[in-house]
């Protein structure tokens, strides 16, 4: 459940701030999360770290997905 928050916080934070910055954003968190899962030395370090990944998948889905759309809109001569 409170992956759909995030998800939801992430949505508003990328019509606020731009969804182009916060899916760069959302990629770094991810990225750097993963590095930090690879490197855990133990089983809590893990968990938090997949926490931060999670987190960080919640600011990029929803700036993906936004994104895509307005590029989608933009090729078939939209606005």
């Amino acid at each position: 459940m409170n992956d759909r928050a995030l998800l939801l916080a992430g949505g508003t934070l990328g019509d606020r701030y731009g969804h182009r910055r916060l899916v760069t954003i959302g990629f770094a968190v991810f990225g750097l999360a993963s590095a930090a899962c690879a490197l855990a030395p133990g089983i809590w370090p893990l968990v938090a770290a997949r926490v931060v990944q999670g987190a960080g998948a919640a600011l990029l889905l929803p700036g993906t997905l936004a994104v895509i759309t307005r590029l989608t809109l933009v090729s078939k001569g939209e606005s």
